[in-house]
């Protein structure tokens, strides 16, 4: 479940999955996210746990398998 406020779109280019993560509100938010997301802007790896800051926004991507196609 994401955190009210909190609102993540999924896109695909057929080799990676893109997720925009945007948080609507003027609270520190905290989700929970599968491993092995890295952060597009800073390249960055992103652990199981995201922390957003008010009004912030993360552009996540990883690696499509045969599974998650």
């Amino acid at each position: 479940d994401l955190p009210p406020g909190v609102v993540v779109q999924r896109r695909t280019d057929g080799e990676q999955a893109f997720l925009f993560v945007q948080n609507f509100t003027g609270q520190v938010q905290q989700l929970s996210l599968p491993a092995g997301l890295s952060d597009l802007i800073d390249g960055s790896v992103v652990g199981e746990s995201l922390v957003l800051a008010p009004w912030g926004c993360r552009v996540l991507s990883v690696p499509l398998t045969e599974g998650t196609r």
